[in-house]
């Protein structure tokens, strides 16, 4: 089972994705002969063509019965049964409707094997996308799930999904625990114990294929606000250890060093602010030790760089765990 991940494009510029590939768009096919006559010379010339309604903010979406006469008529590689954004019930009626048709045409002759169908998931809150992925995964005409900015579910615009997959962890490693259990409490060959394994293995499975599947959403249209995590970051005191270490290498003791930064952390709340936008006067006030150089020392850019052992968030040794990661990925 393959997973396509449309990224952040209109329907026009997804039409080409790459010399082998081609997405047609069934309207533009409906009404433009030169758009046609393009299709055919596509599907001739040996590419894979997958075939899709259109979408209603970039002109008239075909209806399933309108889809599936092109169907017959240019034979792709994969077609996308009319999906409805967010809605479930709707998306799982069209996909039924025109996989039945599907196995009329293709009995009779008129419809090639090598046609199969590029399903979208579609749901507003995550049980429902979950249960609407995990129907498509489990249908052998579906070779794809497809997914794209639009139909990911609301919940994928915050960190519910993260939070949810967080929670399947609990889930998969209550079945890994169940079934070593079973499989330790055999003692020889097969017995009917071992009907048990099936239901706990196929859960997890699809428990952990519908998580990847998510994350891939989640990952591939996530945009990252640099300034509001970096102010979010200062607000919270995270350098304040990093205020501590100054001092000491500066020749106070931890012991009084942790002292004078907890003095310097009740300052910055009863005036609402961080330890970078504190007065260097009023650093002085409570310890004569700090100059204008702890500024540097406690800025977010300084916090992650000198960080550097595994698992820490300092650049360097990151890039090492991101390559390590990929390498992993290719061999495995």
């Amino acid at each position: 089972m393959k997973i396509f991940v449309t990224p952040p494009m209109n329907h026009l510029e997804l039409s080409e994705l790459g010399d082998k590939n081609f997405y047609i768009l069934g309207q533009l096919y409906k009404r433009d002969e030169k758009y046609r006559e393009y299709t055919k010379n596509a599907v001739k010339q040996g590419r894979f063509t997958i075939l899709d309604s259109g979408v209603g903010d970039e002109g008239e979406v075909l209806t399933n019965k309108e889809l599936f006469k092109l169907t017959l008529e240019i034979q792709p590689n994969e077609v996308i049964p009319l999906d409805v954004l967010y809605n479930k019930e709707e998306t799982l009626n069209n996909f039924n409707q025109f996989l039945n048709w599907m196995k009329d045409a293709r009995r009779k002759g008129f419809l090639y094997k090598r046609t199969s169908i590029l399903a979208c998931p579609q749901g507003d809150t995550y049980e429902d996308w979950i249960e609407c992925y995990k129907y498509f995964l489990n249908n052998d005409f579906v070779s794809c799930i497809g997914m794209s900015k639009k139909a990911i579910p609301h919940i994928m615009k915050n960190p519910d999904i993260a939070e949810l997959v967080r929670g399947k962890t609990g889930r998969v490693y209550g079945a890994l625990t169940s079934i070593l259990t079973t499989m330790k409490g055999i003692p020889l060959a097969y017995n009917k114990d071992m009907q048990e394994d099936k239901e706990l293995t196929f859960d997890a499975i699809d428990t952990v294929k519908g998580c990847i599947a998510l994350f891939t959403g989640m990952v591939s249209t996530m945009e990252f606000r640099k300034d509001v995590m970096e102010a979010s970051a200062k607000n919270g005191f995270t350098n304040a250890t990093d205020a501590a270490d100054y001092l000491v290498n500066h020749g106070v003791p931890f012991r009084d060093a942790h002292g004078i930064v907890g003095r310097l952390v009740l300052t910055c709340i009863d005036k609402g602010i961080s330890l970078d936008e504190l007065p260097l006067e009023e650093y002085k006030e409570i310890s004569p030790v700090f100059e204008q150089d702890i500024y540097e020392a406690i800025s977010m850019k300084t916090c992650v760089e000198k960080r550097e052992t595994y698992g820490a968030p300092g650049p360097k040794v990151m890039e090492q765990i991101i390559a390590g990661n990929k390498e992993y990925l290719k061999n495995n």
